[in-house]
């Protein structure tokens, strides 16, 4: 009875010993399964915090690139501003330049009509002195024959001073014509030349009026093509804002996305925690050995569970990565395409200057060969009689019919100049217009393409 007894109370104790065993590995385990959660629950956290930093750098990223392309704008409006009034400054002085020469060209005219009139003047009081001379000699011989006495002799001498009167009349009335025809020829000379006078001031007004025309179509296609220019970056800029608003739309929808997908996996972690609990309790009615079993195979799922995840989280950076590198790519194909154009703007500049310049010294060289015929010319007139003046009419005649065929010319010229101009932006316009398709395209094809392999991740 003594030994049953002493059995039974070893067994007891026995028994307890395995019950506070038990109690306190399942203790250790409670523990060990907090500490798990813990940590990941930290891990997540830091995840988390990882993103928010992502997002972070990357919304600075753009609102850095945004100030440094509208400090860019500024800086290239303020260039062209800069440039037009220089331009403006430029023209001004030319007027200036041209109204100081018509000025200096009129008190010319002005000075020459002044000595052409005291030469008139002169001439007048010289024929004036002439006939008072001739005057003064008729008196004289009549005073002489008058002294004389009477008779035959008187009469002889009386027939002689009719005969000096009527050669004197005969004189005079020479003079008279001849001072006439002299007027008369410098009428005439006066005329021609108010004519040509007349002439040139027509000619140097029409030419005036072409230069004022030619400027206002300038300043018209200027403003033309600022006002395109302009509307072209309003739209690129708006264009860009939207594609910003997509993006931000698209990672707004991918964080909804991936928190709902960490809320589905905390929810099926804590089922699998409660069935595992359950299980727990199950087989700890069963063997240690079993336990320590099922221990390993779970601390194995557990492993390979947080392997698919580290994994997982190595595909997402690569993913990212791939797609930075994307973007800086796009970002230099545009700065060059920039780049590219600004230098292309300046090359056309500087044609244009280059042209000016060209037309300007045509333009002096013409007028000073102008001026060189018209000096050449008037010493010919004045030298021709009266049928060279009608030849030199003729000659002016053919001239100007000469001068409108090939103003004409150079008119119809240069609208086909403008026309291939015209003809050419156009060009230029359907070109970038079709890049600018093609890069809408591919855009799509790329959406089409992270769509498709998101869809094939979630499945």
């Amino acid at each position: 009875m003594g030994v049953v007894e002493g059995e039974t109370k070893e067994n007891e104790k026995k028994e307890n010993e395995k019950k506070e065993k038990e109690k306190k590995e399942k203790k250790e385990k409670e523990k060990k399964e907090k500490e798990k959660k813990e940590k990941e629950k930290k891990e997540k956290e830091k995840k988390k915090e990882k993103e928010k930093e992502k997002e972070k750098k990357e919304k600075e990223e753009k609102e850095k690139e945004k100030k440094k392309k509208e400090k860019k704008e500024k800086e290239k409006k303020e260039k062209e501003k800069k440039e037009k009034k220089e331009k403006e400054k430029e023209e001004k002085k030319e007027e200036k330049k041209k109204e100081k020469e018509k000025k200096e060209k009129e008190k010319k005219e002005k000075k020459e009509k002044e000595k052409e009139k005291k030469e008139k003047e002169k001439e007048k009081k010289e024929n004036e002195k002439k006939e008072y001379k001739g005057i003064q000699r008729t008196f004289k011989q009549q005073q002489t024959y008058w002294s004389k006495g009477e008779g035959e002799e008187g009469e002889g001498e009386g027939e002689e001073t009719k005969e000096n009167e009527k050669k004197e009349k005969e004189k005079k009335e020479k003079e008279k014509k001849e001072k006439k025809e002299k007027e008369k020829k410098e009428k005439e000379k006066k005329e021609k030349k108010e004519k040509e006078k007349k002439k040139e001031k027509e000619k140097e007004k029409e030419k005036e009026k072409k230069e004022k025309e030619e400027k206002e179509k300038e300043k018209k296609e200027k403003e033309k093509k600022e006002k395109e220019k302009k509307e072209k970056e309003e739209k690129e800029k708006k264009e860009k804002e939207k594609e910003e608003k997509k993006e931000e739309k698209k990672k707004e929808k991918e964080k909804k996305e991936n928190e709902k997908k960490e809320k589905k996996e905390k929810e099926k972690e804590k089922k699998e925690k409660e069935k595992e609990k359950k299980e727990n309790e199950v087989k700890e009615k069963g063997k240690e050995k079993k336990e320590k079993k099922e221990k390993k195979v779970k601390e194995k799922k557990e492993e390979k569970e947080k392997e698919k995840k580290e994994k997982k989280e190595k595909e997402k950076e690569k993913k990212e990565k791939k797609k930075k590198e994307k973007e800086k790519k796009e970002k230099k194909e545009k700065e060059k395409k920039e780049k590219e154009k600004k230098k292309e703007k300046k090359e056309k500049e500087k044609e244009k200057k280059e042209k000016e310049k060209k037309e300007k010294e045509k333009e002096k060289k013409e007028k000073k060969e102008e001026k060189n015929k018209k000096e050449k010319e008037k010493e010919e007139k004045e030298k021709e009689k009266e049928k060279e003046k009608k030849e030199k009419e003729k000659e002016e005649k053919e001239k100007e019919k000469k001068e409108k065929k090939e103003n004409e010319k150079k008119r119809k010229e240069k609208e086909k100049e403008e026309k291939g101009k015209e003809k050419k932006k156009e060009k230029e316009k359907e070109k970038k217009e079709k890049e600018k398709k093609e890069k809408e395209k591919e855009e799509k094809e790329k959406e089409k393409k992270k769509e498709k392999e998101k869809e094939k991740k979630e499945k």
